[in-house]
């Protein structure tokens, strides 16, 4: 929107409500209130767009590079990989809508500010926490989009994005032959050349070894040169032999000729290249990221009951060899264990081959332990994973809203629009927003903190933050102006000159 545009609609918007409120009357101030609710929620959904379609591009760019070994080479067509990026840029849509809703946040008002359109408005009576109102509305409708899509929708998107990843690195490489290597991709084959002729495709001085009749000594075919045709779509490679000889060790099959060689003009070789294809498989991932709400909530108990099964009957084993009877702290067993002297079966206890019995019963129980040890530490380990997601899950639409509020008043404290400044303050609050991503997941994942305190982690962290800009931008702050940067630098060095005499 031009700047010209701006300023004029900014007076256009402050002067049509002091008019229609001198002559209208209340309800006519509330429709010209409706009209400038209108006006930013139309300048905000340009740059909202704008960032969020940036930063899915970039994102699932980023995600899709960490499968790049699986995907390369591997001759995917086109409809694989646009759906690849599909379903990478739905699951990336949950984490780039907060980020997508600050920085349009940060250019809108911003640029109001910049423009004097919220001083403008605020002369007319209207303060910053009624302009505000439109772009709350559109952040909790966006947190009701987000949650909508990470309970239900990104869920069943990531199912088919895992399985298309897993299909793509079962898949092997496409066939492609360097000179002076030999390639072994093809099962029960090795192939060598020495050179290649790029423009004529033309193979020369070929070596292959064939595998496949199980003999100890591969049947080898060694040609002067030779060209290769893809045949039915790629499913087969047509080899054509040309001037050669093949070796054959039949010593196994028949006594009498134990060796054979061939002498040809031309001999041709057929492979199977089904495996190069790439092909929908029916596997069945169990990942925490494809579970739908409600059965991520089903899967965390289950784990639960399981651990739970799992522990009791491991602690029943270990009674087994430590004789504890269950009934052992009932009162009459207490009061009896009380009243008896333990120096009175102190040398029972001294006795060698008691002694020995238990050093042999804590032996045999040692591997019981490990396993329970390994085992528990793997599966509370996977629980926290799947807490950490289910509590992710509600935290990220939050922060659409929190984001938002921060955003714009920010942009009412800066008062600087264009891509310059709040493109600056966007970046430094993605890495931070990044970082404490990253820091909650690992927080919840090895157990330092509850689990719903590593996915609420960046909300308790910017939510604080965002009240106070709020309440700092409502009343016109000038947090972030030159002079009182200047003012508390003069404050400073008073007092460290005072402490200095």
């Amino acid at each position: 929107m031009p700047n010209c545009w701006m300023k004029a609609s900014g007076s256009w918007c402050a002067t049509a409500f002091r008019n229609a409120c001198a002559l209208g009357g209340v309800k006519t101030c509330k429709t010209t209130l409706k009209r400038i609710s209108r006006f930013i929620l139309a300048y905000y959904l340009g740059p909202f767009v704008m960032t969020l379609t940036i930063l899915v591009f970039i994102l699932s760019l980023k995600f899709l590079g960490n499968y790049i070994e699986e995907l390369s080479g591997k001759n995917l067509d086109g409809a694989v990989m646009l759906q690849l990026f599909g379903h990478a840029s739905l699951r990336m849509a949950i984490l780039s809508m907060p980020l997508a809703l600050l920085s349009a946040s940060l250019i809108t008002f911003g640029s109001m500010g910049e423009h004097y359109e919220l001083a403008a408005l605020k002369s007319c009576g209207i303060s910053l926490l009624r302009i505000l109102r439109p772009l709350f509305a559109f952040s909790c409708l966006m947190a009701l989009l987000s949650f909508w899509l990470s309970f239900y929708i990104v869920p069943n998107s990531n199912r088919e994005l895992l399985s298309l990843l897993y299909d793509a690195s079962k898949t092997k490489a496409g066939f492609a032959i360097k000179p002076g290597i030999f390639y072994r991709d093809i099962d029960n084959y090795s192939i060598r050349i020495a050179s290649k002729n790029e423009r004529t495709g033309m193979l020369y001085e070929l070596r292959i070894e064939d595998f496949s009749q199980n003999r100890a000594q591969p049947v080898v075919t060694l040609a002067d040169s030779g060209r290769t045709h893809i045949l039915q779509d790629g499913r087969y490679l047509q080899m054509m032999l040309y001037s050669g000889v093949r070796h054959e060790d039949i010593q196994a099959s028949s006594p009498s000729l134990p060796y054979g060689r061939l002498y040809f003009d031309s001999l041709s070789y057929r492979f199977d290249l089904s495996e190069f294809a790439f092909s929908r498989s029916d596997s069945r991932l169990r990942h925490r990221s494809i579970f739908p709400f409600p059965q991520l909530s089903q899967a965390i108990d289950s784990m639960q009951r399981r651990l739970a099964l799992e522990e009791a009957r491991v602690f029943s084993r270990m009674g087994r060899y430590t004789g504890i009877d269950s009934t052992f702290f009932a009162a009459q067993y207490v009061a009896a264990a009380e009243a008896f002297s333990p120096q009175s079966v102190e040398e029972w206890y001294t006795q060698p081959a008691l002694r020995q019995r238990a050093i042999d019963e804590i032996r045999a129980l040692q591997p019981e332990l490990e396993y329970w040890m390994q085992y528990s530490r793997r599966e509370r380990q996977q629980i926290r994973e799947y807490q950490h997601e289910y509590y992710s899950r509600i935290a990220m639409p939050l922060t659409c809203i929190v984001f938002a509020l921060m955003g714009a008043s920010l942009g009412a404290i800066i008062r600087k629009g264009g891509l310059g400044m709040p493109a600056v303050a966007s970046v430094g609050f993605f890495a931070l927003f990044y970082g404490l991503l990253s820091q909650g997941w690992k927080l919840a994942k090895y157990g330092w903190a509850d689990p719903w305190i590593g996915a609420f982690l960046p909300l308790l962290v910017f939510t604080p933050f965002t009240l106070y800009v709020v309440m700092q931008a409502a009343v016109d702050a000038k947090i972030f102006d030159e002079s009182s940067w200047q003012m508390w630098s003069d404050r400073l060095r008073q007092w460290l000159r005072k402490k200095s005499d």
